[in-house]
């Protein structure tokens, strides 16, 4: 069954098309005698019958998992954000019934411990382990691994209440204390409800214990956006003119599967821009705004508990400065604002761009560039006027000297 395991691994390689890292060099343990369904021990062993008409190979499959509520378990899953899975850990004295009579096929002191990892790295093939032990059985401790895997980063959390015994015995259905089930000691399990840790070999006395994990994922958005005064034309870059109010708006959306709580908000002012007292507003899951605090640019401000799927918006209002502030040509003012959580850390940023036009002796326009050949012409061009109105000059007295000379005739 080991063999199997590898085998299932590789499938699972070629599926997803990532390679997943195997942790830990053996899926169960100890490697020990093996018994048959129709052949039981003839001394207490937890766990080695290599034909059980359910799981087969015991060694190998008494740890499974299954989407919780399908009672269908497997030894492989991919975890998804939001879900439930049960654990199932199966546990079985394998003696011959007919060494209950006279106490020699008893298990003593039966106890079990469970692992699961707190958080699932996303890619990587990890495992939860269930631990069985006695003190006179042979071995005294037996263990097998389930595995999970994931696309993106989870984290798993026991669900309270969840730990329940399974068996033909009185002890069905008893819930376990989880602080015993998932220590390195364990908890007592068994057939009998007045006798917690006994349990007599053949299967009527088998049975298995089942929890519940949850699969979390913590996550968040936000963004920055500007827009002109009270228009809402939210934008990532906002050309304004000088003296000119605008809105910035930072927004917060909870799209993970947890709470989260103090959610905090602090942005970067640039020098410049001039913040007007009163205008931060809050506006929670699309409610009517109101006003916060004038915090924001310092300490920032607490916005509170968020729901999954919970989202907050806030907005404020600044002043660009007036043309006798700003330099010459586009000046550039880059707000950035920071989302602070206990899952993390975001920032993102809006810009407003404004253009002073300067003339005069802070910006002159360069004047055409004249070669010699434009200067030439130019020369060119003048003596060519003056000749023409010196021949028109001429021209003109002529005219006259002959008007008079008729005249007098």
């Amino acid at each position: 069954m080991k063999t199997k395991k590898l085998t299932l691994l590789v499938l699972f390689t070629l599926l997803v098309g990532v390679f997943i890292p195997i942790s830990g060099a053996l899926a169960w343990g100890p490697d020990r005698p093996q018994y048959k369904w129709e052949a039981p021990a003839d001394h207490p062993t937890i766990n080695s019958i290599t034909n059980n008409p359910v799981l087969g190979d015991e060694r190998s499959n008494f740890v499974q998992i299954g989407v919780a509520g399908t009672q269908k378990y497997q030894e492989e899953l991919t975890l998804e954000a939001g879900k439930e899975y049960e654990v199932y850990v199966y546990f079985h004295n394998n003696a011959s019934a007919s060494l209950n009579a006279s106490g020699v096929g008893m298990a003593n002191n039966v106890r079990m411990s469970s692992k699961v990892p707190s958080k699932l790295e996303a890619g990587r093939r990890t495992e939860i382990t269930g631990v069985i032990s006695s003190s006179n059985t042979d071995p005294t401790t037996v263990w097998d691994e389930a595995y999970i895997s994931s696309m993106e980063t989870l984290y798993l959390r026991y669900v309270p209440g969840s730990a329940v015994i399974h068996s033909d015995g009185s002890v069905n259905g008893s819930n376990l204390p989880a602080a015993d089930l998932f220590s390195d000691n364990g908890t007592p399990i068994g057939y009998s409800a007045n006798y917690w840790g006994s349990l007599a070999g053949c299967n009527e006395y088998a049975g298995y214990v089942t929890y519940r994990i949850k699969a979390d994922l913590p996550k968040f958005t936000m963004d920055k956006t500007v827009s002109r005064d009270g228009e809402g034309a939210w934008q990532e870059v906002l050309e304004a003119n000088p003296g000119e109010i605008v809105d910035f708006k930072i927004s917060y959306k909870n799209v993970g599967t947890t709470e989260q709580n103090d959610v905090t908000l602090l942005d970067k002012k640039p020098s410049g821009l001039e913040y007007l007292s009163g205008t931060t507003f809050l506006t929670i899951n699309g409610a009517n705004g109101k006003f916060v605090s004038d915090n924001l640019f310092n300490n920032g401000i607490n916005i509170g508990m968020y729901q999954p799927s919970s989202e907050a918006i806030v907005t404020y209002k600044v002043r660009v400065p007036n043309a006798d502030q700003l330099e010459c040509g586009v000046n550039t003012f880059k707000n950035t604002a920071n989302v602070v959580t206990g899952d993390g850390t975001q920032e993102d940023d809006a810009t407003v761009k404004v253009n002073k036009d300067c003339v005069g002796g802070e910006m002159t326009k360069e004047l055409p560039y004249s070669g010699p050949l434009d200067v030439g012409g130019a020369v060119f061009g003048v003596l060519a006027l003056s000749m023409g109105a010196a021949y028109f000059y001429r021209s003109y007295v002529e005219l006259r000297k002959n008007q008079n000379s008729g005249l007098d005739k």
